[in-house]
């Protein structure tokens, strides 16, 4: 069958470059809703778990080059920081990082207050330069921070006050990883910090349905690469298109081999990240060979193998 596998000008598609390669889920636009909606309503932050490659982060990702816009339709500045692990739990490390994300010049001699006020000035001159009275921070792997490093962020909201500015912080992180954070959270000695920031509580899921599958795999079959050339289906499968047949008539079976797949380990749902790689797999490498109306079982089982997803959820089972 003719394709684009050995053709090495297919590697510039963007399904091979993940951070621009993002599909929509049900669980991701109700994510998108719940952050609109606690913005709208002026609430300080929420929280935001889910398993490991489950899709958290393509969320930050989808909202960094889609901003929500504000009631008067403006978009509103998406600040976006990722927590790395550290020796030193401390305030300074929490705001030196914020300002690295932002590409600030910073000092090794920069205090604490030096750092969160060069920080907050940013997040004003964004709001400035857009136009908007708010502002949306995503903090993804919070679970690497301390309980006492979350002060930081109250101390940005409290002068967010201060300038009439909206500021919403939202925190994004793996479970159970965070679980011993979130209970610590819990003690009233933190109350400040969990009130604003952890009361509401999304936890985010990824694939459940077959149909969840196909209206991914439609995306697939409707997307198109160039922009005026083929779908991304099309574009490895040109003989499959001109056959009538599409990738999302592969729905039942990939939820079937997935759901035979995982047995006895208690998942329930297909995180994003080990579908993208399933179907890419598929879709690059498996179906060109054996062709689109002749894969058997066998072939997805392989992609899912390939996937990683079965050892990685042993593992999360185990911990």
């Amino acid at each position: 069958m003719e394709s684009r596998a050995d053709d090495l000008t297919h590697y510039t598609h963007p399904i091979f470059r993940p951070r621009e390669f993002l599909i929509p889920t049900p669980a991701m636009h109700f994510v998108r809703e719940s952050i609109t909606r606690c913005i709208y309503t002026r609430q300080p932050g929420m929280v935001i778990t889910g398993a490991s490659r489950a899709g958290k982060t393509s969320v930050a990702r989808s909202i960094e080059l889609d901003p929500i816009k504000g009631r008067n339709g403006i978009p509103i500045p998406v600040l976006y920081s990722s927590i790395p692990s550290r020796d030193q739990t401390t305030i300074r490390m929490v705001l030196r990082n914020l300002c690295l994300a932002a590409d600030l010049h910073i000092t090794k001699g920069d205090t604490a207050d030096t750092l969160s006020e060069m920080y907050f000035s940013y997040i004003l001159d964004q709001s400035s330069d857009s136009g908007s009275d708010a502002a949306l921070l995503i903090i993804d792997e919070f679970q690497r921070l301390s309980p006492f490093q979350l002060d930081a962020f109250a101390e940005l909201y409290d002068r967010s006050e201060r300038y009439h500015l909206d500021l919403t912080t939202v925190f994004i992180g793996s479970y159970p990883d965070c679980r011993g954070l979130l209970e610590t959270l819990e003690n009233p000695h933190y109350t400040h910090i969990y009130g604003r920031f952890f009361r509401q509580h999304i936890k985010f899921k990824g694939l459940r349905t077959e149909g969840d599958v196909r209206d991914c795999l439609r995306q697939y079959d409707i997307l198109r690469y160039p922009e005026q050339g083929p779908t991304y289906t099309e574009f490895f499968l040109p003989e499959a298109m001109a056959d009538g047949w599409a990738l999302a008539d592969m729905a039942k079976d990939l939820w079937s081999a997935f759901v035979a797949h995982t047995q006895g380990l208690g998942i329930q749902y297909w995180g994003m990240q080990y579908f993208i790689s399933t179907v890419n797999t598929l879709l690059c490498d498996v179906l060109p060979r054996c062709g689109h109306r002749n894969y058997e079982p066998e072939h997805i089982h392989e992609c899912l193998h390939i996937s990683g997803i079965l050892p990685d959820l042993v593992k999360k089972r185990g911990d």
